[in-house]
């Protein structure tokens, strides 16, 4: 009988960056009880709809019934960074300075005083009614100068404003939401005979996007768990405004997404960040940060690539990809088939290629259901014999400059460890 169970664990804090985290990590395992199942299959949603739950559960009970295996999915660190799923808006202190200095250009091109008060954007949440309030007042009085003449007709007023992901968590990007999905999969290969796998199950990654990166880095954190990653349209290079830290430099040019609250006004939207740009802070987002949240790390892929166990790639990716170039991609895959993994890319290059069913468009995704690449990609996976060397050594350590990050399995394979240290 199909069903679908949810927990709750303690899993990895900020070791980087040296915060305690405050959450739990949440996720759920869907497998039948009536008979064994094939193989571990672990789906890694990227950015969620408003219907992701139903989605989700509709998709999980479909593989679990068609291709008898048990299902994964991990509410992992940050997931609800997006207003459809949960994140409120706010203006920190940088968002209020952007706010001066946008209202005093605006007042020094139309010669006149806004009247704005001093407290117009308090601490407080921006989805609470007096916030719109104070949002279509603004409008308005950037309409009547657009009616009088004075402003551009055609312009917005650019505004900087944060958002506060689900449970408190916020932009570590990458690494603790790896590091969630590899200890939820410790989990259930602990508890494996309660899903009805075998101790040490077929472990198999799908994701699209941010999913299709994040089953990269867990292939890079701990390829000896992995046996597959098979994504569409994940990217190997992290674009720069991903990490939440644009506002630092310019925040219109390296806003993090854009959206709207009116027609005079543009918001430029950050997730909240402890990252930041300044070079005399701990925090800063130096190379070796960057360097190991980016697959395509020629350095550290020549480690990552020297380890016993190879996980197969199956990739998709258009050449009109909006977010990480298919040239990245292609560099990425070459590197891993010449270093002797079995790893297949398909860069879809033109329309004719757009079949209507598979292959839909040639932007980000390609319009490519999550269902159709299951179907296409897991039967050939779950006919595969894995095998994994006893001795297999169960940790890997990267190097960038003057860090070395090292991920290690945890005693009696109760999770995995990170340890950060200077060299």
């Amino acid at each position: 009988m199909y069903q679908s169970k949810s927990y709750e664990i303690t899993s990895t804090d900020d070791i980087e960056l040296g915060i305690k985290r405050k959450s739990k990590l949440e996720f759920k395992v869907s497998f039948d009880d009536t008979k064994p199942m094939k193989a571990l299959f672990v789906f890694i949603n990227g950015i969620r709809s408003a219907d992701y739950a139903g989605y989700e559960e509709h998709l999980a009970e479909f593989v679990v019934k068609e291709f008898e295996v048990a299902v994964l999915r991990v509410d992992y660190h940050c997931i609800g960074f997006r207003p459809q799923t949960g994140a409120t808006y706010y203006m920190d202190k940088k968002d209020k300075e952007n706010f001066a200095h946008q209202v005093k250009k605006l007042e020094e091109v139309c010669r006149t005083s806004i009247g704005l008060p001093e407290d117009f954007f308090s601490d407080e949440i921006i989805g609470q009614e007096k916030s719109y309030e104070n949002f279509n007042s603004l409008n308005n009085i950037i309409q009547v100068l657009k009616n009088q003449g004075r402003a551009d007709p055609k312009a917005k007023l650019p505004l900087s404003i944060s958002l506060q992901p689900t449970k408190d968590e916020y932009n570590n990007f990458g690494i603790m939401q790896a590091l969630d999905i590899i200890n939820a999969i410790y989990f259930v290969r602990k508890n494996s005979a309660k899903f009805k796998l075998s101790k040490t199950p077929k472990t198999l990654l799908f994701g699209t996007s941010h999913g299709g990166y994040l089953g990269f880095l867990c292939a890079k954190f701990a390829p000896w768990l992995i046996d597959a990653v098979v994504e569409n349209s994940g990217y190997v290079v992290v674009p720069l405004h991903f990490y939440s830290v644009g506002k630092d430099i310019d925040f219109v040019q390296f806003r993090e997404v854009e959206g709207g609250v009116s027609e005079n006004i543009a918001l430029c939207i950050f997730t909240k960040t402890h990252f930041t740009t300044n070079t005399n802070s701990p925090n800063f987002l130096c190379k070796a940060r960057l360097d190991i949240r980016n697959p395509l790390n020629e350095s550290q892929l020549k480690t990552q690539v020297k380890h016993q166990n190879k996980p197969i790639f199956v990739s998709y990716h258009s050449v009109r990809d909006g977010i990480d170039s298919a040239q990245n991609k292609e560099k990425f895959f070459e590197i891993l088939q010449n270093s002797g993994f079995e790893a297949s890319l398909r860069v879809v290059k033109d329309e004719s290629e757009i079949d209507g069913k598979f292959i839909k468009n040639l932007e980000h995704g390609m319009g490519m259901s999550m269902k159709s690449l299951i179907k296409k990609e897991l039967p050939p996976l779950l006919a595969r014999h894995f095998t994994h060397e006893k001795d297999e050594k169960r940790e890997i350590a990267y190097k960038s400059e003057n860090l070395e990050y090292k991920f290690k399995e945890k005693a009696r394979g109760g999770g995995i460890e990170l340890f950060v240290r200077k060299i």
